[in-house]
């Protein structure tokens, strides 16, 4: 029992980090962009700052990800495995593609059971939980002690590219 501490450590990072999807129901899809296009972005700075506010443009792969998701979760709802999106320009491959990732295994487990959004902002939670436990038992294998492991496995957490997920 005394190693369960850096779990438990990980977990409450990953609370703090994932609190507004867990109890909230907000979704870690990059709207904001979407919202640009619309025309619907609130502005989040009142008076005159608001104007100094850089335009948000996330690219078109933040656009396109919602609704490949949905193409392949409502396949999976229903029994097919989905690799082509015929809404998508003249057709778009989904079996290459490096966002949806269609035969990863928790991705055939989560998205048959649960709807596009949720299994997307779960599978990133999971993720990110074991982003930190995955370090922390390769840095004990490596002979480290259990604090050492404990804090290579949060920094590998909050690493850049890893925080970008739930910015």
């Amino acid at each position: 029992m005394k190693r369960a501490w850096p779990y438990a450590l990980f977990g409450a990072i990953t609370l703090a980090c994932f609190w507004k999807f867990i109890f909230l129901g907000w979704t870690l899809y990059d709207v904001r962009t979407m919202q640009r296009y619309l025309g619907t972005l609130p502005d989040q700075s009142p008076g005159w700052f608001a104007s100094n506010r850089p335009p948000v443009d996330r690219g078109d792969t933040i656009l396109v990800l919602p609704r490949l998701h949905r193409v392949y979760n409502e396949g999976l709802h229903h029994g097919e495995l989905r690799l082509w999106n015929p809404n998508l320009f003249c057709g778009y491959p989904l079996y290459y593609d490096t966002l949806i990732h269609p035969f990863y295994p928790p991705n055939l487990i989560f998205h048959p059971l649960l709807p596009p959004r949720i299994a997307y902002d779960l599978l990133l939670l999971l993720h990110f939980f074991f982003w930190g436990a995955a370090m922390y038992w390769l840095l004990r294998g490596l002979g480290r002690s259990d604090v050492a492991a404990a804090v290579g496995g949060v920094v590998w957490m909050l690493l850049g590219y890893n925080t970008l997920w739930f910015t």
